[in-house]
């Protein structure tokens, strides 16, 4: 199956890493850290960092043309498990019912002295939704199209 890299310009890059793989439907999208697009963590503070996550992981999405409702799961890593709460607040406004499956981890430590880390899957299923309403598929994506013909 063919992998693309996805990786918007405004997310730093790690050396030998891309931010997110879609193969087929499924984007894999790497534990993000919060990171400025120059590499720098953007506060010291729990409720920032959240926010900033959630921030790369939407930049990710946009860029492979999806957004949050195709999140299928996260998983959350945290150096304070206190901070549990912040992120069910962050999150429970981030996501709209019904809410990704999640896993939380507890950690030692994360890189560059980061509090938390989100990683996510999302699947593309806009096909498979076009096909179950019977709608015209002339207003989505060529991708999606294409899809929808090959199942026709």
């Amino acid at each position: 199956m063919i992998q693309e890299s996805i990786q918007p310009k405004k997310i730093c890059a790690c050396k030998n890493s891309s931010s997110a793989i879609k193969s087929g439907d499924s984007i894999y999208i790497a534990a993000q850290l919060p990171m400025d697009e120059n590499g720098r963590l953007i506060a010291k503070d729990i409720e920032s960092q959240v926010e900033r996550c959630l921030k790369n992981m939407d930049m990710i999405l946009k860029e492979a043309g999806l957004g949050v409702r195709y999140v299928l799961t996260t998983r959350v890593y945290l150096v304070n498990m206190e901070d549990l709460y912040v992120v069910d607040k962050k999150m429970a406004g981030y996501f709209k019912e019904p809410y990704p499956a999640r896993t939380v981890l507890g950690v030692s430590a994360l890189p560059c002295g980061a509090l938390v880390q989100i990683e996510a899957f999302a699947m593309d299923t806009r096909a498979i939704e076009i096909l179950m309403s019977h709608e015209d598929c002339s207003e989505c994506s060529e991708s999606v199209c294409e899809v929808v013909r090959n199942i026709h």
